[in-house]
């Protein structure tokens, strides 16, 4: 966590077209649960994975905005031993983050 006037961009696309948005935050974060309790509590905006607030939007804590605008896409990868057999339990980790995931 970081208390920063550092200028941050998020960048959305809108009509086919990319837009960066320059911030000044306050909190920034590389922490998605630390950024979903800020925003439970009611300190400001994030831009951040739906999965993770998925519940709370439809429970009606948290409300989107930007909704016409698209962000990238999130990436999350999977290092796993290239030398060896995965192990069952890594292979059933693998399987559940998938499912949990859609993908």
């Amino acid at each position: 966590m970081e208390l920063t006037t550092t200028p941050s961009v998020w960048q959305f696309k809108d009509k086919g077209k990319w837009l960066d948005i320059y911030l000044e935050p306050r909190l920034t974060s590389n922490n998605s649960k630390l950024l979903h309790c800020a925003l439970l509590e009611g300190k400001g905006i994030a831009l951040i994975p739906h999965f993770i607030i998925e519940d709370d939007l439809r429970e009606g804590r948290l409300v989107p905005i930007l909704t016409s605008f698209q962000t990238a896409e999130l990436n999350l990868y999977s290092l796993r031993p290239g030398d060896r057999m995965s192990s069952y339990r890594l292979k059933l980790l693998y399987n559940f983050i998938c499912e949990q995931l859609g993908e």
